[in-house]
């Protein structure tokens, strides 16, 4: 299953205040005419206005209040990041942080894109099938509106051009010219009001909730799959940084912000960020990495245990070790290389519990 998927894949976010009556006037005790307040004392009826606007105006205040104490804690994180910068030392370690955050950021990117593509390619022909059959019916009713949309607005200015020359020009009418006009705004009012229904109509059939597309087809053995190939790709990722505990100091910046950091003196960090672009290039520039996947996933394969038939992630505990090298003759691995104590579903390396699939 493993090597037919991978080799099937192919290249790689005020209400009115009502206010008193203008003028002394004196308040008049007659009965008011609406009926909705017949028998209501006005005083009470201002009072009762008045209680109720700071319990209609609360929501709006809590919103307010909310984004004031964001915007306080955002101001706070910069004067903190603008002192870390004008620091040589503690400035170093925030460019580190950063330079790390990407990292982190391109392991997960390419774990979720991976993911992705071997979700989409193999979901099962029904799903393809109903989807553009619904997409294709959406798109169908856009173009409808869209064609009654531009009709509605050229008989309105049908009309509005007619009702001009019958009423907005100053010169006489002709015999029989005037009715001849009355017939013809007529006939392009009674077009108008068909159009305006069919656009309505349409608006509706758009707006209507298309029904819930089928859940994924995938079977649990593909999705298993699936996940350990990018199980094995976290791992791959976790040995090419683990230089000068690259991996490691990555995953400390994806935790915690950078002002609670601290990853050395400014000749270390500096020294570590040229480690990390150096590492960086290296990946990009790997030739071998998709057999290397594959291999470790197919070590995987046999090696993992699942809580149930119908799991498809993987227990912690069958992951409890890496091995820094796979060597394969015959698909019986052997060679592992030194083993590592690191477990990359339980440390949620590059954010790896997000890119599986469920």
């Amino acid at each position: 299953m493993l090597a037919s998927l991978w080799q099937r894949r192919g290249p790689a976010a005020p209400a009115p205040i009502g206010g008193r009556p203008e003028g002394d006037a004196p308040v008049r005790l007659a009965a008011p005419r609406d009926e909705g307040t017949s028998g209501a004392h006005p005083r009470r009826a201002r009072a009762s206005s008045e209680r109720s606007e700071p319990e209609s105006a609360s929501p709006s205040a809590s919103a307010v209040e909310a984004l004031r104490a964001e915007r306080d804690r955002l101001a706070g994180r910069l004067d903190r990041l603008e002192q870390m910068l004008a620091d040589p030392e503690k400035g170093q370690n925030a460019i580190l942080y950063y330079r790390l955050r990407g990292i982190w950021s391109a392991c997960h990117s390419d774990l979720v894109t991976l993911g992705r593509q071997f979700r989409q390619k193999y979901e099962s022909d029904s799903r393809h099938a109903a989807t553009e059959s619904a997409d294709a019916e959406r798109v169908a009713v856009a173009n409808r509106l869209r064609t009654a949309s531009s009709d509605e607005k050229r008989w309105r200015a049908e009309v509005e051009r007619l009702r001009f020359v019958l009423h907005g020009r100053d010169k006489p009418f002709k015999v029989g010219e005037k009715q001849a006009l009355k017939r013809e705004l007529a006939e392009a009012e009674t077009n108008l009001e068909d159009v305006r229904n069919r656009v309505a109509a349409l608006r509706h059939e758009a707006a209507v909730t298309p029904p819930p597309r089928p859940r994924s087809t995938l079977s649990v053995a593909t999705r298993r799959a699936i996940n350990t190939l990018l199980i094995a790709l976290a791992q791959h990722y976790y040995l090419l940084y683990r230089e000068e505990q690259i991996a490691e100091m990555a995953l400390r910046a994806a935790r915690k912000p950078v002002e609670d950091v601290y990853f050395g003196l400014a000749n270390d960090c500096l020294a570590l960020s040229r480690k990390a672009r150096e590492l960086g290039a290296r990946s990009k520039s790997e030739q071998n990495r998709q057999e290397a996947v594959r291999r470790r996933a197919q070590y995987l394969h046999g090696r993992l245990k699942y809580s149930d038939e119908t799991s498809v992630i993987p227990d912690e505990k069958s992951l409890k070790e890496l091995p820094t090298r796979i060597a394969s003759g015959d698909e019986v691995f052997s060679n592992f290389g030194e083993m590592l104590s690191v477990n990359v579903l339980a440390h949620d390396y590059w954010d790896l519990s997000r890119a599986l699939l469920p």
